[in-house]
């Protein structure tokens, strides 16, 4: 896998200035909170930065604006993305303000359908689960 190297000071910049939609979402999925599966935000893959990442599963999500409505490069970059090994979710921000519940049960079925695809045994499971954390230990 090639990263660009600039890539990564503008992933960390974004990780600041998250998007109220990616702030809720965020408390679901991190720290392994979401099936205990380790997800990163705005990770670099080869040329893009997206949302969300679990590598264990190679499962992306991506949380789409109004704006990405008449984006036909979000298709390119999906295909580039499945090309890798890659299972690409897309979200509205309004999907994750009106029913965070169905967008986290659809991520869940999701990743199940994941671990069946890449034949994960459970011992294999349980070694790519985030550890959880320790006692006193903030989020």
């Amino acid at each position: 896998m090639i990263r660009k190297p600039y890539l990564v000071g503008t992933s960390k910049s974004l990780r600041f200035e998250s998007t109220t939609w990616e702030k809720k979402l965020w408390k679901h999925l991190r720290a392994g909170r979401f099936n205990g599966f380790k997800f990163k935000r705005q990770v670099v893959i080869e040329s893009f930065i997206v949302d969300f990442c679990c590598n264990a599963l190679k499962l992306i999500i991506e949380l789409d604006g109004f704006h990405h409505k008449y984006l036909i490069s979000d298709k390119v970059r999906d295909k580039l993305l499945k090309d890798l090994g890659y299972e690409v979710l897309r979200f509205w921000d309004s999907e994750v303000d009106n029913n965070i519940s169905l967008v986290l049960e659809k991520i869940e079925k999701v990743i199940k359908k994941r671990v069946f695809d890449l034949s994960l045994t459970l011992p294999t499971l349980s070694a790519l689960r985030a550890s959880p954390p320790k006692g006193g230990e903030k989020y």
